[in-house]
């Protein structure tokens, strides 16, 4: 017999002596309890309450996050434009986040892309972040009828942002 069958063997045998152990620890009788008293059984309460019906949703609030992904066309390229609301003003980022807290763009479907979907087009997932933590995504394909103009004007805005304006630092920063 082989080094490896004999430790086969003691394994085996081990494994069958606390099987066999755990077995009759499991097969002891039980001794039953001491009778009691009979039971005194009350007659039933009140009917149950009827279930509350949930709470309706908090309002999403206003949009705080605008995301835009863009993939597909000819080339097959991805572009991912990202906009973090820092809250209130007139410009271009404020107006991206009125558009995506409006009613108009709360109600959109979830997805815009007709069956044929042939031919190079961009394909755009656009997911909007609310402030009670809610998010809304919407798929849209470049040159689908019937896609709502507030989803388009979103889509037109992020993918037209201004470039961010530079941070100058002062001469010899930071070791003045």
């Amino acid at each position: 017999m082989s080094r490896f069958s004999l430790r086969m063997a003691t394994l085996s045998l081990g494994l069958a002596g606390v099987a066999l152990t755990t077995g009759q620890a499991f097969a002891a009788p039980v001794a039953e309890p001491p009778p009691t008293a009979p039971a005194v059984v009350a007659p039933p309460a009140e009917p149950p309450a009827k279930p509350v019906a949930k709470p309706p949703k908090k309002p999403a609030g206003p949009a705080q996050s605008v995301s835009v992904v863009r993939t597909g066309g000819i080339a097959g390229g991805t572009s991912i434009n990202t906009l973090v609301s820092t809250g209130g003003g007139k410009g271009h980022n404020a107006q991206v986040i009125r558009l995506a807290s409006s009613p108009e763009f709360r109600t959109l479907k979830s997805r815009y892309v007709p069956k044929n979907t042939c031919c190079d087009r961009f394909e755009y997932k656009v997911e909007v972040g609310y402030r009670n933590g809610v998010k809304k995504t919407i798929t849209v394909l470049q040159g689908t009828p019937g896609t709502p103009k507030v989803l388009l004007d979103v889509i037109h805005l992020m993918e037209t942002m201004p470039e961010p304006k530079p941070i100058v630092f002062p001469s010899g920063f930071p070791f003045n």
